[in-house]
């Protein structure tokens, strides 16, 4: 996923304001929203177990979020 959505970030990156977002809807929603359901999980879980340097290496940076293997 983190790949797919690098290339669709960097295919539009120079593009004008007022290009359609074609890309967008080629996303998968619900594989996307259960990844991030799952992370806020381990993150609340992490945050529970009062355990900061997880909960720290678990929020990774906007739009790098990868899927678990």
């Amino acid at each position: 996923m983190r790949t797919e959505l690098r290339r669709m970030l960097d295919a539009t990156a120079n593009r004008s304001t007022d290009d359609n977002f074609d890309w967008w809807a080629d996303i998968n929603w619900s594989q996307t929203e259960a990844h991030v359901r799952a992370l806020r999980q381990r993150i609340f879980t992490a945050a529970q177990e009062a355990n900061p340097k997880r909960v720290r290496n678990l929020q990774p940076p906007l739009g790098l979020l990868e899927p678990d293997e």
